[in-house]
């Protein structure tokens, strides 16, 4: 299996059973939409977001893993396009 497949078999076993109610809704699609980059598959996208969210998110007061990843890599996005 290539280097690339097993990163995303590894990720996928590792948040592919956190239940997407774990998640600020908002936040998961988003992420989902913004992964599709990487991927055709939606439940693979939606994976690498919940990884993302994970590793940098905090848990609310609800229990949902909150964050603002996706926010912030849209503005260094916007950056960087307006230096480019």
């Amino acid at each position: 299996m290539a280097k690339g497949k097993n990163i995303f078999k590894r990720i996928f076993l590792k948040h592919s059973n956190v239940p997407d109610k774990s998640f600020v809704k908002d936040e998961l699609e988003r992420g989902a939409k913004v992964e599709m980059e990487h991927t055709s598959d939606p439940r693979i996208a939606k994976d690498i977001a919940k990884a993302h969210l994970i590793e940098t998110g905090k848990k609310t007061r609800q229990g949902k893993v909150s964050s603002n990843y996706y926010v912030e890599l849209s503005k260094m996005e916007r950056k960087l396009k307006k230096k480019l």
